[in-house]
């Protein structure tokens, strides 16, 4: 009969590098584990490289993460925004397009990453003198996403979420044509004449009916995906209106309630909503992402978006050369606090460029800050310990399994993995996998958890290594997409060895 026992801890700092075929010999039913220090690469989460159609025609998903290695960074995302002003005046996609869409979206699983998608019709402000920039008709911009649904539907393993896009200069929901009335102004702020389908229109920003309609619609296309919003007042409003709420009013107060755990993960439009924010740390309230006036309006709206992002997504990029801090203030804690409080999973690698080179260049910890959100942008799963209730086991008898996971990252998972246990026979490698969770998020940002399971035991003797997997179950062979732990133990072909075993008898 076999025993089980906790591996010496110089084994567990060298990371349970045994091959399948070396037995283990323990002691006890349980494994505890060390935190990894430094970053560990993982989908969904970190620094994005950024890609814009039409400037590329298609995407080369393996060129960017090529590129962003050079760079010194593991992306595992990147925001793919398509600019559709071409098509602004047509009732339908050319084919051309939705054939280039697909394409980028096999480009993204060949290469083993994710896409965050945004799609928007105005790729920057109408200024005097150059190109006028106006959003087309509701009817016009449901119908090209009716056409855009196949392609998305077919291929929702390489889209980790989606921007809301559609409207205002590049699609984040300001300087909305007055023509169309896709929003509505924001009440108490003059927005002066404006020329044709607006200028510098930053006001222009409270969901209406139509908006709502879009969201909606945009929703639908890609069941299952989160749609994160550009403010935290639109989803508020938004909320309201499918609440039957007024319009052209600023939302209720009732109304910045952020999720809670039992709603959270759902299907309805409060949790399928998460948010990004491409103006973080440039000014006091962001550069208009939170009410502009200092006040109770602007310090609700950011602790709303800090606790709902418990539970959804929270992406965006930085949009001045170097970080607005507070007088008084360490820049560099404040910054990193910063980041953690909105729970930030996701950063654009590319800009600004003057914000990334400042946080390269401030030291924080025995590194620099920018090593810290390298570290600790998204979830960061690690677990404390692990352990069974028996070492030795009959053919198919169960076995309980006690996981203690926290997780030491800004943000948490917003697509579920499954969670599986592998038992992997040492004396040849044959595996068998038995489902714990078909739905699995792990404990949320900063919280820790016990997990209790039970499993069947495999209907073939020997002496079994223990692998605990979280895959992607919309890339379910694909070890690219299963989430390593943060933590000291081995990780091969997308397991994480629990420093275990048991035998089946």
């Amino acid at each position: 009969m076999g025993l089980l026992l906790v591996l010496p801890f110089f084994f567990l700092l060298w990371g349970c590098g045994a091959s399948p075929s070396t037995p283990l010999r323990a002691t006890s039913p349980v494994s505890e584990f060390l935190p990894t220090p430094s970053e560990v690469p993982n989908p969904e989460r970190g620094f994005a490289s950024d890609s814009y159609y039409p400037d590329e025609p298609a995407l080369d998903a393996s060129a960017k993460v090529r590129e962003a290695r050079e760079r010194g960074f593991e992306v595992r995302l990147i925001r793919r925004t398509y600019y559709l002003h071409a098509f602004a005046g047509q009732d339908r996609l050319p084919q051309s397009f939705l054939a280039t869409l697909e394409g980028d979206l096999e480009s993204a699983k060949r290469a083993g990453v994710k896409l965050v998608l945004r799609f928007a019709y105005r790729p920057e402000e109408n200024r005097p003198g150059g190109p006028t920039y106006c959003d087309p008709p509701e009817a016009r911009i449901l119908a090209h996403l009716r056409q855009m649904g196949p392609v998305l539907r077919a291929h929702l393993g390489a889209i980790a979420y989606l921007e809301a896009g559609l409207i205002g200069p590049w699609g984040e929901w300001h300087s909305a044509s007055p023509e169309e009335a896709l929003m509505d102004p924001l009440p108490g702020y003059q927005e002066g004449s404006q020329p044709p389908c607006g200028q510098g229109n930053y006001d222009r920003k409270l969901p209406n009916q139509k908006t709502l309609e879009l969201v909606r619609a945009l929703l639908e296309e890609v069941p299952g995906k989160l749609v994160a919003l550009r403010y935290p007042m639109a989803k508020a409003k938004l909320l309201e209106l499918e609440a039957g709420g007024p319009t052209g009013t600023y939302p209720d107060a009732s109304f910045f309630t952020p999720l809670t755990p039992s709603e959270a993960h759902g299907g309805s439009l409060k949790a399928r909503l998460g948010a990004h924010n491409d103006c973080f740390l440039a000014s006091e309230n962001d550069y208009g992402t939170y009410y502009y006036d200092p006040g109770q309006k602007q310090e609700r709206e950011k602790a709303y978006w800090s606790a709902d992002a418990l539970y959804t997504v929270m992406g965006g990029e930085t949009c001045t050369p170097s970080p607005y801090v507070p007088p008084g203030e360490d820049p560099g804690r404040y910054v990193y606090e910063s980041f953690r409080r909105f729970r930030f999973s996701v950063l654009n690698l590319n800009y600004h460029p003057g914000f990334l080179a400042w946080l390269r260049a401030t030291p924080f910890g025995e590194r620099s800050l920018l090593e810290a959100l390298k570290r600790d942008l998204g979830y960061r799963l690690h677990l404390r310990r692990a352990e069974v209730d028996r070492v030795r086991l009959s053919l198919g008898e169960p076995l309980s399994l006690t996981l203690d996971l926290e997780n030491l990252g800004f943000g948490s998972l917003y697509n579920p993995k499954a969670l599986r246990l592998v038992f992997v026979r040492n004396k040849d490698g044959f595996a068998v996998i038995r489902p714990l969770e078909e739905r699995f998020f792990g404990p949320p940002a900063g919280e820790r958890k016990a997990y209790a399971y039970r499993a069947q035991a495999p209907e073939a003797p020997g002496t079994y290594a223990l692998f605990l997997e979280l895959a992607d179950p919309e890339n379910p062979g694909d070890p690219r997409y299963h989430v390593r732990l943060a933590t000291q133990t081995e990780f091969k072909e997308g397991r994480n060895a629990l420093n275990l075993s048991v035998e089946v008898r």
